[in-house]
């Protein structure tokens, strides 16, 4: 007779909810949002931030559409950090035992929050805001586990 593998007790739905959402948002940032038009067409986040120099027309876009001060640097540097945040959420979320890991998240939601309600050229991008819903959610089950590992003192 085999014995059913138990699960690890930090295994948690909230811990694996952020774990799945932060792969959402990572996926997220690979799928077409800006529309620079001509050759390219629509653009990812991705394209922009790894591929800038197979792609001259979004550094012309971006110039164009918001300026001579804005960079293709400005632009990109938040986008890294969401996807370095939540690339540690998701390692995170399987490594570390104890209630931690959820800074990750959290950092993730921030940055989300503000990268995208400051930086115009992240605005303008097509369905900007649907990078809003993974972090929300993530930023809930954050709050959920918290409280969670408060009842769990209490008992």
């Amino acid at each position: 007779m085999s014995k059913k593998a138990k699960t690890p007790k930090f295994l948690t739905i909230p811990r694996m909810s952020c774990a799945f959402l932060s792969l959402v948002m990572i996926g997220l940032q690979f799928l077409p949002f800006w529309n620079v038009g001509g050759e390219a067409g629509k653009l990812s986040i991705s394209d922009v931030v790894w591929l800038i120099y197979k792609h001259p027309e979004a550094k012309t876009f971006f110039t164009q559409n918001f300026g001579a001060t804005t960079t293709v640097n400005s632009v990109i540097l938040i986008p890294v950090f969401i996807f370095a945040a939540c690339v540690v959420t998701f390692v995170l979320s399987f490594v570390m035992k104890s209630v931690w890991y959820t800074i990750a998240p959290a950092i993730a939601f921030i940055l989300t929050v503000v990268g995208y309600l400051t930086r115009p050229e992240l605005q303008a991008g097509d369905g900007w805001f649907f990078h809003f819903i993974p972090t929300t959610l993530m930023a809930v089950f954050v709050v959920t586990e918290f409280l969670g590992t408060f009842k769990k003192k209490e008992d």
